[in-house]
């Protein structure tokens, strides 16, 4: 079961494309989305065009997003040249199952969480 409501978010360092360790507490201050996408499919594509359509509302001064992909290459194909939105590379898993959305099968469930600035919970759909 995802994170609920009101939990603190994991902090975790992880690879961007923007280098290979980014260290997620730096983004407290800002309203966040955290995306996990499934990890393959048809599903995962509909997850990435639904965040790409709506990349207006990252700003980089309030609001940022960020993708989890556990899928290498899909991972290092993103463009990361839009300001307020970046993406996670999770090869190993562990940041989806510190967010408790790594399967018992190895696979991740499509979640996306909304933290607040103090990187709380606000709430997650599926």
């Amino acid at each position: 079961m995802p994170l609920l409501s009101g939990t603190p978010a994991p902090w975790f360092t992880a690879a961007t494309n923007d280098g290979p360790d980014y260290a997620f507490n730096s983004v407290g201050g800002h309203f966040v989305l955290l995306a996990f996408f499934p990890d393959a499919g048809a599903e995962r594509d509909q997850a990435m065009a639904a965040l790409q359509a709506n990349r207006g509302v990252f700003d980089a001064e309030t609001r940022i997003g960020f993708g989890v992909i556990r899928d290498e290459a899909y991972f290092k194909a993103q463009n990361t040249q839009m300001p307020g939105l970046r993406y996670f590379f999770d090869g190993d898993g562990e940041i989806a199952r510190a967010f408790e959305v790594l399967q018992a099968d190895g696979s991740t469930e499509g979640q996306w969480f909304v933290l607040d600035p103090s990187l709380r919970v606000i709430f997650s759909v599926p």
